[in-house]
């Protein structure tokens, strides 16, 4: 692990500091290419020198970055740093209509991309400048990254990642070199990742189960491999690639892990040299987890939680004592320097096994939403057993409670959002988009917890199969917030306040 007194105050000093203690060391690796830290360190500054050129001097603002998930996405991420600016990952897989709501809300000065996306950023609309990875210099960076660094302050930006939003417009969530800096040093001592360490990256750099890869292996000067997504849909043939790559760490969302146990496969093949599993994103459930531990009874198992708000993970459990197949494993205590607080109806504190909602405070907190006030003042509110001082916590919606070990117990969700394949997901955004659809009269979108399913109940003004529905909506939002099951009704039942009464259809969905 890097040493040295100097203070941490951006997250390209982890990119710097790796490249000058271990510049022949792999860093990062695909299924077909491999990079040691010394030419990972080399591509961020070549692109930090495109940025510089096409940015007039600005820094501090977003730049998109439009790529498949590769090596190459990993690496802009490290010169839009390098450049003093922060990275706004955008999944190219995305309709066209929530991608020109993002790219209208950054207003992005530069993208980085490849050519062969030219024809899509053309129907979003794009005007802006481009760097094109595929056409970058190979050549020696003329650019002294260090002074633009220089200018960031660990309140900055770090990066920009979009979330569901229930008006059907995605929020743009700011998460600060602090926030990620606070996690970062803090799982790296708390957990044994030594230099040996190797990674297997699973989640889209776009989603905020990524940060852990992307930060941790150039801290410690470890190894991140990123497997290929192909790899995720025959998990005989995952056991086998993360064999060959010598992973033997894996910080991964529960539904890929799931789908390792989905079939019998580790009585065959076993996963060699496997020391350490990490999940966070969405529960997992103990049926599931209790196969894992089956195979891998000397695996370091850690059930993490944290919204997309609070840079990963605010909370940690380290599995150390058996579950029954119907129990819920624990979201455990609170990581360092943050605190966490379970708010009762009356925003009072919760007593012990109170049901209340889990609120976050602390430097791991966002910044807030992009060019949202509002939304922002919304979420990000004063602490309400505070008030001596600005005390700024983040109500997350989640329903929980403390049991009397002092450990926290996830229970559900407040409001209309959910956690469906380790995304957050406003299911608001998607009756948006369904409303959109002029045969569809009124709609509903509800989630079945015990079935993990997304029901659309809608009635119609004009006749139409689910199935049409199903394929315009797969035009409009992304595959991950597509309904599992859509009910076509004469009519939506309605309360006695004329809305529609999800209370019973929530109780059809089980019938």
């Amino acid at each position: 692990q890097i040493g040295g007194s100097k203070v941490i105050t951006n997250v390209g000093q982890y990119f710097m500091n790796a490249a000058k203690a271990f510049p022949k060391r792999k860093a990062l690796s695909d299924a077909e290419k491999s990079y040691t830290f010394s030419e990972c360190n080399l591509i961020g500054e070549n692109i930090a020198a495109s940025i510089e050129k096409m940015s007039n001097g600005k820094n501090n603002m977003p730049i998109i970055v439009f790529l498949e998930k590769s090596c190459m996405e990993m690496l802009s991420f490290m010169g839009i740093i390098y450049s003093g600016n922060y990275y706004a990952p955008v999944d190219v897989k995305s309709p066209v209509s929530r991608l020109i709501k993002i790219f209208e809300t950054l207003n992005a000065d530069i993208i980085i991309t490849e050519k062969k996306f030219d024809e899509l950023l053309q129907n979003i609309g794009v005007n802006a400048n481009i760097i094109y990875l595929d056409e970058l210099s190979r050549n020696a960076a003329n650019v002294n990254s260090s002074e633009y660094m220089h200018k960031i302050i660990d309140t900055d930006p770090a990066y920009v990642l979009f979330t569901s939003g229930s008006t059907g417009v995605p929020k743009g969530v700011v998460v600060s070199h602090r926030a990620v800096i606070d996690f970062v040093e803090w799982i790296s001592e708390r957990f044994d990742f030594g230099d040996n360490c190797v990674l297997g990256s699973q989640a889209p750099f776009y989603f905020d189960a990524s940060m852990p890869d992307i930060y941790l292996p150039f801290k410690v000067g470890a190894e991140l491999n990123i497997i290929p997504d192909t790899m995720f849909v025959f998990p005989n043939k995952m056991i086998d690639y993360i064999n060959n790559k010598n992973i033997n760490t894996l910080i991964w969302v529960p539904s890929a892990l799931i789908n390792m146990t989905s079939r019998d496969y580790f009585s065959k093949k076993r996963i060699i040299g496997l020391r350490m599993v990490v999940f966070c994103g969405e529960l997992m459930p103990v049926k599931h987890m209790n196969i894992w531990k089956k195979y891998y009874p000397d695996v370091l198992f850690v059930n993490m939680y944290g919204p997309t708000e609070a840079a990963y993970g605010c909370s940690y459990y380290v599995v150390d004592r058996t579950f029954n197949d119907d129990e819920t494993l624990p979201i455990g205590r609170a990581c360092e320097n943050t605190g966490l607080l379970i708010l009762n109806d009356s925003s009072r504190r919760a007593g012990i096994n109170e049901i209340g909602e889990l609120c976050i405070r602390g430097s791991s907190l966002a910044n807030g939403y992009f060019a949202n006030g509002d939304k922002t003042k919304k979420a990000f509110v004063q602490n309400p057993l505070n008030d001596k001082y600005n005390d700024i916590i983040y109500r997350t919606g989640d329903l929980c409670y403390c049991n009397e070990t002092g450990e926290i117990i996830f229970v559900g969700r407040k409001d209309n959002q959910i956690k469906h394949l380790g995304y957050r997901i406003e299911l608001g955004e998607i009756e948006a988009a369904a409303y959109t659809i002029p045969e569809i009269n009124r709609c509903c979108v509800l989630y079945a917890q015990q079935r993990d399913a997304i029901v659309l109940f809608c009635s119609l003004k004009e006749k139409m199969s689910e199935q049409d529905i199903y394929y315009l909506l797969k035009k409009m939002v992304p595959k991950y917030m597509l309904p599992t099951k859509i009910v076509v009704m004469d009519s939506l039942p309605e309360n006695a306040n004329g809305k529609i009464d999800r209370t019973l259809l929530q109780a059809q969905i089980y019938e």
